[in-house]
């Protein structure tokens, strides 16, 4: 009876051993889940910092994008517009030459000077 009180308190001893050891090793594993977790917040921060830095030099180099297409826009139409007033202008010399020479190609000739001072201040 002695023996079996003895072996009882010495599986007591070691379970309350045990117990000391889970309680040390969860309130580690308890630390070390608080310090993941702040890393993963700092890291979360980090990111989203460097996402919104990102989207800014994105939006910018989009609104430089943008400014440059309408200034190209607003340079082709000029040359259209240019175009459109030569071959005007060509076909009212054209036909005046072609009336008074006999020549139908005349307008083209007569504004091929306008058109190259045109190309020379671009």
């Amino acid at each position: 009876m002695q023996d079996e009180m003895r072996s009882v308190k010495d599986k007591i001893q070691t379970f309350k051993g045990d117990k000391e050891n889970l309680k040390k090793q969860i309130k580690d594993l308890v630390n070390e889940l608080k310090g993941c977790k702040e890393q993963s917040v700092i890291m979360e921060e980090k990111f989203r910092k460097e996402l919104n830095s990102q989207l800014a030099k994105l939006t910018a180099w989009l609104a430089g994008r943008k400014e440059h297409q309408r200034q190209e826009i607003a340079h082709l139409w000029g040359a259209a517009q240019a175009i459109r007033r030569l071959k005007i202008s060509g076909n009212r010399k054209g036909k005046r030459a072609h009336d008074e020479e006999g020549w139908g190609k005349a307008g083209l000739w007569l504004g091929l000077r306008e058109w190259e001072g045109y190309i020379e201040g671009l």
